[in-house]
């Protein structure tokens, strides 16, 4: 499995580099160069959030931008529908 289909799978939940290395059987350099490769075309990005590594220190968790869009998508159907029921 490639490490875009892995980060695809995990859904909004994501992967630290580590994560990924370690999942993947990786090491750290090949993670991120992979990475920053589908970071600049664009097929995944940072979800904002951090989480901690094995060694405390705190990671970008990455998610593919299929998920940030559906994400997206879902919050202004919500901010919608609470606005049409504040205005009934």
């Amino acid at each position: 499995m490639n490490m875009y289909e892995y980060i695809l799978r995990s859904g909004s939940a994501g992967y630290t580099d580590q994560e990924l290395g370690d999942a993947l059987n990786l090491p750290k350099n090949t993670v991120r160069h992979h990475r920053a490769t589908l970071v600049q075309s664009g097929r995944i990005i940072s979800s904002r959030f951090l989480r901690r590594n094995a060694s405390g220190r705190r990671a970008t968790v990455w998610v593919t931008s299929k998920v940030v869009h559906t994400l997206n998508r879902t919050q202004a159907r919500l901010r919608a529908r609470a606005q049409r029921n504040m205005t009934a």
